[in-house]
Parts: structure tokens; C-alpha cells; sequence
């Protein structure tokens, strides 16, 4: 699939966009990117190619952060910044747990945090992706945000969101007491971008079991590795993969097609009903291309015959 899909994106157009990837090729750090005590970047094993890594890290909780002033620290409303990442790695650790991946932003001053609804990853289960999006345009703090330090709720956000002069991604809710711990762990592919990595565009039509759900997952860069998972759908049923340079929402079999058919996957789910697609992300992928994904499975269900996944749009940042 990637093959065929690489083969495409090279005649993509790319679209301007103020994105920062921090990738740590060549030892370069331009967040000044930290677990504190220890950490080193690396030129191999990460995610792919350099990483933070951070050893021996005697803490109560990891929390990777930005250092000095940087490519990071800006105003992310002017810079119209929608979405944060990090890739992460739980090496090893002492005692067992399971945390949130927290954001949080300063301006020096105030603070606040969005605590996440995916857990940092647990030992040997490898790296795993994590995204944050907000619309900074909002002048009333958005749902999910919450004041750590500095005042009411809107003023804050206002305050810091027009000065992030710090980005830490935090172990857990930062609000929450825990045991020291003795971890290893570390990061690769920290970014900003003006536009999420995935969104759900909807449109799925539902069959006999409900609406099959299409997630991405991963960083959409140079050999970086990305994941889309079909859950939800008909069990051991043909299933289509459309995948397309332009949303193009047209009537189909009783439901919407989503993406333009630039290319077709024929696929098979499971006998749960799921599938699931792991692979590296091409070289050559120009910043801002954007591309649509929808899943459509036979299923006799649905009004035609059909059922269909919500669709998906994947920008690269």
C-alpha cells in the first residue's frame, strides 16, 4: 500500500503552513528538549533515527520540557498553532502504572494543562504517538483546559496561549501526588503544527453492528511509524480502503464517500471485526500535503449493502 501511496504523493502540491518538528537528526535539539538529569540525544533507536533519551531519571514523574527560548516558544495564537506532539518510549521503570500524557503551557507566569485521554506508554509496548488540538482563536479557554497557576480560567489561556514561553509534556495529572520511581525513558518527533496530524471528518454509515471507526496514529514522517486501525466494522468481511488528495463528500451506496479514489486497497477485516495497517512513512512527503481516508466494508447491514467508516484527514506537517 505505502509503495503505491508513496509513488502519489510525490505529484502532491504542498500547502504553507508554520509547523516546528523536532526529528533530532544530527544531535540537533531546537526545543531544548529535557527530561532533566541524564538525558542525551541520540543518534539511533528513536522513532525513527535520533531521540531523547533519559536514564536513571529518579523522579516522581518524567516531564519532558522545553529549555531557553526556541522555536517553540511563541505566540501560538498569531502563528495560528492547532495541534502539539510527541512520540514517547517507556524503557523501564521500577513499579507498575498507568498515567495520562498531560500538555502543559507558562508563560513564566501562569499555567495551565489539557490532561490527555491516552496513557503514556507502558514498558516494552514501544513508542507511542500523542496529539493535542485546540483552536487558539478561542478567546474563552477551551473544554479539556484547566488552570494549573495564575488566575481565571479565560484570562489565563489568553495570557499564555499569545506567550508560550515553555512546553512540557508531563507523566500523569500534574495536580496528583506520586511514589519516586526510577525511569527510563524517552521522546523523538516533538511538533507544532497549524494543522492536527489526524481528524475525523465523519460521514460513516452505519451496518448491522453500528458505524466502523478509522483511526490514524503516528507522526506522517521520513520512515517514522504510522498506524491506521478499523475496529467496529462486519467480521471477516472485503473491505476497501479509499484513499485520496481531496475530500470530495459524494452520495454512495447510501452513505457518503469521503476522499477522491486515488487509491483503492482491497483489504479483509477479522473475525473481531478489526483491521489493522502498521507501516513507515515515505520519504519525500512535501510539509502540508493532506490526505483523506475511508474504509468501506461489505456488510448486509447497511442500505446497500455496504457499511463505511468515518473519514480521515491526515496532514503533514
Amino acid at each position: 500500500m505505502l509503495r503505491t501511496l508513496a509513488a502519489l504523493l510525490a505529484l502532491a502540491a504542498a500547502i504553507p503552513a508554520q509547523n516546528v518538528l523536532d526529528t533530532f537528526t544530527g544531535g540537533v535539539n531546537l526545543g531544548g528538549w529535557t527530561f532533566g538529569a541524564n538525558s542525551t540525544v541520540q543518534g539511533s533507536g528513536g522513532n525513527s533515527g535520533g531521540w531523547v533519551h533519559t536514564t536513571n531519571l529518579d523522579t516522581f514523574a518524567p516531564q519532558l520540557r522545553t529549555t531557553g527560548t526556541n522555536a517553540f516558544t511563541k505566540n501560538w495564537r498569531a502563528f495560528g498553532i492547532r495541534s502539539v506532539g510527541v512520540d514517547l518510549i517507556t524503557v523501564s521503570t521500577q513499579f507498575a502504572f498507568q498515567r495520562e500524557c498531560t500538555l502543559i503551557l507558562s508563560n513564566g507566569v501562569s499555567s495551565m494543562y489539557y490532561l490527555g485521554t491516552e496513557f503514556v506508554p507502558q514498558p516494552g509496548t514501544g513508542w507511542k504517538s500523542f496529539e493535542f488540538t485546540f483552536d487558539p482563536d478561542s478567546t474563552t479557554m477551551p473544554p479539556g483546559w484547566l488552570v494549573l497557576s495564575g488566575g481565571a480560567p479565560d484570562t489565563v489561556w489568553n495570557t499564555v496561549i499569545q506567550d508560550v514561553r515553555s512546553v512540557t509534556f508531563f507523566y500523569g495529572d500534574p495536580t496528583f501526588f506520586f511514589i519516586f520511581d526510577i525511569w527510563n525513558v524517552g521522546a523523538d518527533n516533538v511538533r507544532i503544527s497549524t494543522a492536527p496530524v489526524w481528524i475525523d471528518v465523519g460521514n460513516g454509515l452505519p451496518g448491522a453492528g453500528g458505524t466502523p471507526k478509522l483511526a490514524g496514529h503516528g507522526q506522517l514522517v521520513e520512515a517514522a511509524l504510522m498506524k491506521l486501525d478499523l475496529t467496529g466494522a462486519a467480521p471477516s468481511a472485503a473491505t476497501g480502503l479509499v484513499i485520496g488528495f481531496s475530500e470530495i463528500d459524494a452520495p454512495f451506496k447510501g452513505g457518503v464517500l469521503v476522499p477522491s479514489v486515488d487509491v483503492l486497497v482491497n483489504l479483509a477485516t477479522s473475525p473481531a471485526g478489526a483491521l489493522s495497517l502498521p507501516a513507515k512513512w515515505p520519504a519525500g512527503v512535501p510539509s502540508g500535503t493532506q490526505l483523506w481516508f475511508q474504509a468501506w466494508v461489505q456488510d448486509a447491514g447497511g442500505p446497500k449493502g455496504f457499511a463505511a467508516s468515518n473519514g480521515l484527514r491526515a496532514s503533514v506537517p
